[in-house]
């Protein structure tokens, strides 16, 4: 299976233990194969020249890799939690869990947070997540502290309420 993200004005396809790299997608680069260590990312995210990847092994544990300077180095941390989004903004890098996010500034060290939204995005300025009564968005500017704004009046019908 093969995975394609832009991140940092460039596409990235990983594709098993590969990863592609293009500024156009139209001409593709292989720039860096992690078979040698059995390492499959499947997410990655990136800032302020660091990217990061994110992958779930057997047992569903995720290892974190991030490049700097070019040179790709595994994050001692591990965490058995699977990952449903990766994503960085406002110098944080936040991986959300099946209950809870996961943060990091520097792709090396991460830290466990609260409880927080599922498939998170980043768009610029702030985070931002649907709530789970699936009628309300979630926005934050750190990834820490969220507020809540009331989008569709009701689940079931789907009708978009302008607040």
């Amino acid at each position: 299976m093969a995975y394609i993200h832009y991140v940092c004005g460039r596409f990235f396809i990983i594709r098993g233990s590969i990863i592609y790299e293009s500024d156009d997608a139209v001409s593709w680069t292989k720039t860096y194969d992690f078979s040698s260590i059995s390492y499959e990312p499947r997410q990655i995210a990136g800032g302020e020249n660091i990217l990061v990847t994110a992958k779930s092994p057997l047992m569903n544990e995720i290892v974190f890799a991030y490049i700097v300077n070019g040179k790709w180095t595994l994050s001692d941390f591990t965490t058995s939690m699977s990952i449903s989004s990766l994503v960085y903004g406002n110098g944080t890098f936040i991986a959300r869990t099946s209950n809870r996010n996961i943060y990091s500034k520097n792709g090396s060290s991460w830290t466990y947070g609260a409880a927080s939204p599922a498939f998170l995005t980043f768009d610029g300025r702030q985070f931002i997540s649907i709530a789970e009564n699936h009628c309300d968005i979630l926005v934050s500017d750190d990834g820490y502290e969220w507020s809540q704004v009331h989008v569709f009046e009701n689940e079931m019908t789907g009708i978009l309420k302008l607040v």
